[in-house]
């Protein structure tokens, strides 16, 4: 019996000058902030640069970590409940200055490298069984 595992994969690229820096290629069910924080460890930092990125990528230390490399987040942030608990900081002063118009330009990432959900746009691995 044959059973296909899904894989996702992960594209930090610097748009404005058409730069592919890191590809990584993980399990459909491996968590996206985990997975782009390991790639941002050895990532140089591109100053003024814009990190584009959606809802999945919305955690206080991605924010952290791309504004000490003195890039700019443009994630859009998930709707977080009301109450206590700590101060987000960094995930605040992103808050602040999200460009919709700019996370516009992130479908075009996906639409080069087919993200989009459909049998014929999926990386995917055969196991037997």
């Amino acid at each position: 019996m044959k059973m296909l595992f899904y894989l996702k994969y992960h594209i930090v690229a610097i748009l404005d000058y058409l730069i592919i820096l890191k590809v990584s290629v993980t399990s459909y069910r491996a968590a996206n902030c985990t997975t782009l924080r390991r790639m941002l460890k050895s990532l140089s930092s591109f100053p003024g640069s814009v990190l584009e990125a959606d809802r999945g990528f919305d955690a206080e230390y991605i924010f952290k970590k791309v504004y000490s490399l003195m890039m700019f987040p443009n994630i859009k942030q998930k709707k977080k409940g009301k109450g206590g608990g700590r101060r987000l900081r960094y995930r605040s002063n992103a808050s602040k200055n999200f460009d919709f118009e700019l996370y516009r330009w992130r479908g075009m990432i996906e639409a080069i490298f087919g993200a989009e959900e459909s049998k014929d746009h999926r990386l995917y691995e055969v196991q037997e069984g």
